[in-house]
């Protein structure tokens, strides 16, 4: 699902066209209990995807709640074969890596920070799932990239807590012997470690016998001899694409740009996921192919729902995506210029800045409903961290990340 530079973006892009009033989010409720909509469900993949990103203390105690337990084995098995800092220890696998938020701004705090790349999300009423990928674990010119998943149990944040939703449980996997080669690579970790610690639950026979050290696992024990020479890795065979992607004449990679914009605005029914009208013309938005005008949209809409059922499937909406995705890329040279026309939407045309004013000013001009907090954190995503004005620099850097232009 995009992230909130795509949102910021999908924003800065229906400027230019005519608003319409936004389809409130009904929340579903289940026995009484809240039930995250896909908004609230990104806001907690991007507020841990900036814990690992962009650390503070601050933050931690805003997002997590004060009884937030950290289950990894991956981190275990990190901490057990390569001990870094002074509040690494060994730990038992199976056991918490860290039992309460203390401990993680600890064990966190001490952490160089990693580009978090959030590659999908799913979530629940309460629980929010995100697979992500980092590429700079250690600084080495033939970094191994690292692939993992985040479950992540939320709870509901006291009243002034500046996000609603606490994350209260994690349990994170991820390919923990790409990132222990990394390490050994740039000369962090030697190549063999002390044994991993037994876990206590476990029986005294099983606890008594040998274990072999992970890392030495990695070391052939064999006697040297001269090795063949090896063969090249077979390069990844490209995404196959769908039959409705060759109907429409679509990469796979651009098929996939439209089933997530798709997502993001559809709702379940009996046939299945669908976009209402309204959310048609914000799902075109957020891939960056805007209807030019109401007579445009009027035209979509009579096309891919010529019964005026008031809703459309997905594989009309693709037809029309496709069409006006080949649109916007017959003029690659035009970008800049659609850059800086997007920019000055947001300053009204004068040289300057985008400031906090300019986002909460096009929010309203938007009728969204986009929590304060949320504004901020697209500010924070755009300068690096902090709450100052936005440059055309960063301003373009970010459409480029949310993958608006290349």
């Amino acid at each position: 699902m995009p992230s909130f530079t795509s949102f910021l973006t999908a924003s800065l892009l229906a400027v230019g066209a005519l608003a319409q009033p936004a389809a409130k989010i009904e929340k579903r409720h289940r026995n009484n209990e809240y039930c995250l909509s896909n908004r609230e469900a990104q806001q907690v993949a991007t507020n841990y995807g900036l814990l690992i990103s962009n650390y503070s203390d601050e933050l931690a105690n805003a997002v997590l709640s004060p009884d937030f337990t950290d289950y990894s084995e991956s981190v275990n098995t990190l901490i057990n074969s390569c001990p870094q800092g002074s509040a690494a220890i060994s730990l038992p696998l199976l056991a918490p890596t860290f039992s309460n938020r203390t401990q993680f701004e600890i064990g966190q705090g001490q952490q160089p920070l990693i580009n978090f790349n959030q590659l999908n999300i799913w979530h629940s009423c309460d629980t929010v799932i995100i697979r992500w990928e980092t590429t700079n674990t250690a600084n080495i010119t033939d970094v191994k990239p690292v692939v993992g998943l985040i479950s992540m149990e939320t709870v509901k944040a006291p009243a002034g807590n500046e996000y609603e939703y606490w994350v209260d449980t994690v349990y994170s996997e991820f390919d923990s012997g790409a990132w222990l080669q990394n390490l050994q690579e740039a000369g962090i970790c030697s190549g063999s470690t002390a044994e991993p610690v037994p876990d206590p639950s476990a029986s005294t026979s099983m606890t008594t016998s040998h274990t072999v050290p992970i890392a030495s696992t990695m070391t052939p024990t064999a006697p040297k001899r001269k090795q063949p020479a090896a063969t090249p890795a077979p390069k990844a065979a490209p995404k196959r694409r769908s039959k409705l992607a060759k109907e429409n004449d679509l990469t796979a990679e651009e098929e996939a740009e439209i089933q997530e914009a798709y997502n993001l605005f559809a709702h379940e029914s009996d046939e299945g996921p669908i976009l209402d009208h309204a959310d048609v013309r914000r799902c075109l938005i957020a891939l960056n192919a805007p209807p030019t005008d109401q007579a445009e949209m009027k035209e979509i809409l009579d096309t891919i729902d010529p019964d005026d059922a008031g809703y459309v499937d997905y594989e009309h909406f693709v037809a029309v995506a496709a069409l006006k995705l080949h649109s916007r890329h017959e003029d690659p040279g035009a970008q800049d210029e659609e850059v800086m026309k997007a920019y000055s939407l947001f300053t009204k045309g004068e040289e300057r800045d985008i400031t906090l004013h300019d986002l909460r000013r096009i929010v309203k001009e938007l009728r969204e409903d986009v929590p304060d907090n949320v504004l901020k954190d697209m500010v924070r995503e755009a300068t690096g961290g902090g709450l100052g004005a936005i440059g055309t620099g960063d301003f373009e850097s970010v459409m480029r990340r949310a993958g608006v232009f290349n």
